[in-house]
């Protein structure tokens, strides 16, 4: 049950910072103004560029992580369950 416990909290911890990457990158800027395809696809008032590919393969990554330590728990209590019967 600890491996169970360890991925509960790994998907929960990735979860989270899927939630603070579209928090800091998309929800702040936009609510300040910022037009959303010029954010992620260009450039901003400031000719700084926009978040763009860095972004989407970061909270990409995130949501894999979180969706593998959700199914390794299924995994893991699959398993337990099977020996125990």
């Amino acid at each position: 049950m600890g491996a169970v416990i360890a991925r509960m909290t790994g998907a929960h911890i990735h979860y989270k910072d899927y939630e603070r990457l579209i928090q800091t990158s998309i929800t702040k800027p936009v609510e300040s103004g910022a037009d959303i395809e010029k954010l992620i696809f260009g450039l901003l008032p400031d000719n700084t560029i926009g978040i763009g590919g860095q972004f989407f393969v970061t909270s990409e990554a995130y949501v894999f992580a979180c969706l593998q330590a959700m199914h390794a728990i299924a995994d893991h209590l699959a398993y337990v369950v099977r020996t125990w019967l």
